[in-house]
């Protein structure tokens, strides 16, 4: 139990700090200090700071990955053999992600994920780690609502619809100051609501001709 209570403590102090700091601006003995643990407990657990970062997003991740799998087999057998619903598909991706916003152990991962993009080298190998996998099946899943969407655009368009959520994530303090009590991050029906529809018209506009064409001079 100690043991448990000792990573768990080094987990969280890790989260916050990585998410107010970034990675390169966070030490291990900063976080040593938050934890109140020594720098042989983050070693004995972790290893290195790399392997840290790493097990703070799985433990949220793996949970919401899980969920997100189970809503999108439930919305396919729900369609049975024709494609499932875009906009079920989209709900699928998003929600697991935002009852996040509904846990107080994990207010600082939102901030954690928008820090985490701009920190481009670390932020792919997560991605690799973590979502690659999801990523590929919900573009499945999306090539088959939309299957006259050209790949290149579908790339781009899911590269859309993801950043939708990660922007949202990480932009909810700031969204919460200007819409004051116009809505709150607890509303996770609301905001889903509001990204599936945003996200599911990007997604089905036509494609403009000219894109995928050169400059000519």
């Amino acid at each position: 139990m100690i043991e448990k209570s000792t990573k768990k403590r080094i987990l969280d102090a890790a989260e916050k700090l990585f998410a107010l700091h970034g990675f390169d601006g966070t030490s291990l003995r900063a976080i040593t200090t938050e934890a109140k643990v020594n720098l042989a407990s983050v070693n004995y657990h972790f290893q290195t700071k790399e392997a840290l970062v790493d097990a703070v997003m799985a433990r949220r991740l793996e949970v919401v990955n899980r969920r997100r799998l189970e809503m999108l087999a439930e919305a396919e057998h729900a369609a049975g053999a024709n494609p499932p619903r875009l906009e079920r598909t989209l709900e699928a991706f998003y929600r697991p992600a935002l009852e996040l916003l509904r846990s107080p152990e994990a207010k600082y991962f939102p901030m954690l994920m928008g820090r985490l993009i701009t920190e481009t080298a670390l932020f792919q190998r997560l991605f690799e780690s973590h979502l690659v996998e999801v990523e590929r099946r919900f573009r499945a899943a999306i090539r088959r609502a939309l299957p006259d969407l050209p790949p290149p655009d579908l790339a781009w368009r899911m590269l859309f619809t993801i950043g939708i959520l990660t922007q949202s994530l990480a932009a909810q303090p700031v969204l919460q100051a200007v819409l004051r009590k116009a809505s709150s991050p607890c509303d996770v029906d609301g905001t889903v609501a509001r990204m599936v529809a945003f996200a599911s018209a990007g997604l089905r506009a036509p494609v403009h001709k000219e894109v995928g064409k050169c400059a000519q001079g």
